[in-house]
């Protein structure tokens, strides 16, 4: 936590992590849990942004994890003009003995750079 990713156009910072107990109609499967990772973004660039929840790609022991789309305060798709500010958060489900857990920003989609913030 507390980790900052800068990019030609965004500042990304890591906020907060916590383990979220899901939306009463869509549990976590056995064996899961569901996380949340919460992010302030910053346009620094001159021109609009578009920043997205699906730019965010989640591991557990190196395996993909899915997505998880219906907690509080998700980050969703959204313009920042220049100097603009965002803040929200992205869910996962993950396995409940994950000894690592790292999530990737993709910096650019056209070249595929990717930011590593590690959870556990």
């Amino acid at each position: 936590m507390g980790e900052t990713l800068t990019t030609n156009t965004l500042k990304i910072t890591y906020k907060s992590s916590a383990d979220d107990k899901g939306a009463e109609y869509f549990p976590a499967a056995s064996g899961n849990k569901i996380i949340k990772l919460t992010f302030e973004i910053e346009n620094i660039s001159s021109t609009d942004q578009i920043v997205s929840v699906y730019d965010f790609k989640c591991y557990s022991d190196d395996v993909a994890s899915s997505a998880y789309y219906y907690g509080d305060d998700g980050l969703s798709t959204t313009t920042l003009s220049a100097g603009r500010k965002a803040t929200g958060s992205v869910y996962f489900e993950v396995p409940q003995n994950a000894n690592s857990i790292d999530v990737e920003y993709e910096t650019n989609y056209w070249s595929g750079n990717k930011a590593i913030f590690v959870v556990k």
